[in-house]
């Protein structure tokens, strides 16, 4: 079936759709190996988008040195791209060089406000709900827990300064549950125990891993799984993938539904829909799982009342 293209656009030549990342090489993300485009591409196809084909997609990664962006961002822009996918800090860059070329992302943690117009997005970290959640099932598995680490990418907070008012935005629910929250940075994407332990050191009991934007990949869950092992920590991840790869509790929302709606975005606003004109999605499912062999390894057993809950034990 033919592609209805936007009235005005040009039959012969294909649409250009900027793709930018922030922490995987592009060989690893392109093949599958690491990074959501293994759930996007095929979404893409399906909607009638092949690179090369239908359109022209430009990807770009700062493979985790985030001073590349403004240059990435502002050469694509140059070019120009009729749509600009970024994610975290690239679109927090994105947002300060352009007012007119549409914006697709990943909101959540950090969103504030109305959405400029230039920008639709999904909600696949919604906070407002996901947080009070995760310190319940946090309580849950170990009563005691008094004092929780709010892991997040330090690197993003100077040009996004989100972390004390979401803090702030979530004290009475902490102190319900008798806990303070401790705001734990991660400075190096692929060495987070540091920053860890220099929280275990100021007494934290358990911690938390907000999705930010990375917190996906192998490079960063291995070594906070390691850490928590070591420590005998609880920790609860919002990233679907954290259990599988040895992390006690995942809750959030499935990585493959978020995907299927950042293409629908994509979609409609390459065919012509204004961005303005998208409705901001929250998941409609999350996910309990719950990893046996790392709740063994901390040396916790798991409550039966959390195994009602889960949507998937891992032994």
């Amino acid at each position: 079936m033919p592609l209805a293209l936007p009235c005005g656009a040009d039959p012969k030549r294909l649409p250009q759709l900027g793709w930018v990342i922030l922490n995987v090489r592009l060989d690893d993300y392109l093949s599958g190996r690491q990074g959501t485009w293994r759930l996007c591409k095929p979404e893409l196809q399906r909607r009638g988008w092949t690179d090369g084909r239908t359109v022209q997609i430009h990807f770009r990664s700062a493979e985790g040195d985030y001073s590349r962006l403004p240059e990435m961002i502002a050469g694509l822009i140059a070019k120009p791209v009729d749509v600009l996918v970024a994610f975290g800090a690239a679109y927090g860059e994105a947002m300060r060089q352009t007012k007119v070329i549409p914006i697709v992302t990943y909101l959540g943690w950090s969103r504030e406000g109305p959405l400029p117009p230039n920008v639709a997005g999904v909600n696949s970290v919604p906070s407002s709900s996901l947080l009070p959640k995760q310190l319940a099932l946090l309580k849950e598995m170990s009563p005691s827990v008094s004092r929780v680490a709010i892991v997040y990418d330090a690197r993003t907070e100077p040009s996004e300064p989100w972390i004390p008012q979401f803090l702030a935005d979530h004290a009475d629910v902490a102190a319900r549950l008798g806990m303070t929250l401790v705001p734990t940075g991660i400075r190096a994407f692929t060495s987070p125990q540091v920053d860890l332990e220099a929280a275990f050191q100021r007494g934290i009991q358990a911690a938390l891993v907000v999705g930010d934007v990375g917190f996906h990949l192998p490079e960063f869950q291995l070594p906070v799984h390691e850490w928590a092992n070591r420590r005998k920590i609880p920790v609860i991840h919002s990233q679907a993938s954290a259990a599988e790869t040895g992390g006690l509790m995942v809750f959030g929302a499935g990585e493959a539904q978020s995907a299927a709606r950042l293409v629908y975005c994509v979609d409609r606003v390459l065919r012509g829909t204004k961005p303005a004109d998208l409705p901001i999605e929250d998941p409609t499912r999350y996910e309990l799982v719950i990893n046996l062999s790392a709740a063994k390894a901390i040396g916790m057993t798991v409550p039966a009342s959390l195994r009602i809950q889960a949507t998937r034990l891992i032994d």
